[in-house]
């Protein structure tokens, strides 16, 4: 059985909306300038391992708003995979993203824009690989300007791919729902505590083979989870325990995965600070 570590797929990454900082504010405290992250694996522990998205090898760069400017990916040889910059606009909102894949060097740029009368929004993305054309996205916002429908265009304007958002009162992500050419692809919902944080994750992916995947999280006073258990399908869940080192901001900076209180995995985190 391979042993699943926490996986929070906020399947937005294909059209990121500044998720990534509502995920990363989950994880950090204070004016956090940069943080490199690194991952540790025991080489005693057979099984695939999928840790938090946000603890595999990567390096984070934000601004002083706490809004992610910079996001580099590493493969596991620690060699640059992707690099994302974005630009916002001063709602708050994506406006311009830029990312390069490598080691090809084929760049994608998306440019959006907004109209806030009309609750909507269009981005544009052009990729330098010769054989892409530009593509179009309609967006539909509600009142507090975060997206509740994203409808994909290919380069023939056909209508390929949608996805659907929706949020609890405190406008906290309930829900996103991906179709392709009509299909259920892929769905997460999320739970939260009184406090905002994340108390289930529900997965669903068409491709998953054991069917939905749910991961719930322990807490005691902190922001971060001392435990979560995985439910894969129909098999017994797994629950997996943290502890955590921190610097003098309480910030942790060395997190620990722990399976049947064996150690399996050591993340550890460089921040610095404005």
């Amino acid at each position: 059985m391979n042993h699943l570590f926490t996986v929070i797929f906020f399947f937005l990454c294909t059209l990121s909306w500044g998720q990534e900082d509502v995920r990363l504010s989950c994880q950090v405290k204070g004016n956090v300038k940069s943080i490199d992250i690194t991952k540790e694996e025991s080489d005693e522990i057979e099984g695939d391992f999928l840790v938090d998205s946000f603890d595999y090898n990567m390096a984070i760069t934000l601004d002083k708003k706490g809004r992610v400017i910079k996001l580099t990916s590493y493969s596991e040889k620690g060699k640059p995979s992707d690099i994302k910059e974005t630009v916002y606009d001063n709602k708050n909102r994506v406006a311009k993203e830029t990312v390069l894949f490598l080691p090809e060097k084929i760049t994608r740029k998306i440019s959006y824009s907004y109209n806030d009368k009309e609750k909507k929004g269009t981005a544009i993305a052009l990729s330098s690989h010769e054989s892409d054309e530009q593509t179009k996205r309609e967006i539909t916002l509600n009142d507090e300007g975060l997206p509740i429908k994203v409808i994909f265009f290919d380069s023939d304007g056909e209508a390929f791919k949608e996805i659907s958002y929706e949020y609890n009162k405190n406008q906290k992500l309930a829900k996103s729902t991906i179709y392709e050419d009509g299909e259920l692809e892929r769905q997460v919902s999320y739970k939260y505590d009184d406090k905002g944080r994340i108390i289930e994750a529900k997965n669903y992916y068409i491709f998953f083979p054991g069917g939905d995947i749910t991961y719930k999280y322990v807490y005691k006073d902190d922001i971060y989870p001392i435990e979560h258990t995985a439910i894969v399908g129909g098999e017994d869940p797994e629950t997996l325990t943290f502890k955590y080192k921190f610097d003098s901001k309480g910030n942790w900076i060395e997190k620990t995965y722990f399976l049947d209180e064996e150690a399996v995995a050591i993340i550890k985190r460089k921040i610095t600070y404005y």
